[in-house]
């Protein structure tokens, strides 16, 4: 139970540091669209 909240954590922290990078650079500075961050 313990791992599965905790990657869920992960995704969703991993989740808004790609929407915050996307606000500092653009979406040209990302290579690959959102989803990679799940899929990845």
């Amino acid at each position: 139970m313990v791992w599965v909240s905790a990657g869920v954590v992960f995704l969703v922290w991993w989740w808004r540091a790609r929407v915050n990078a996307e606000s500092f650079g653009g979406t040209a500075a990302q290579r690959r669209p959102r989803g990679w961050v799940v899929g990845g």
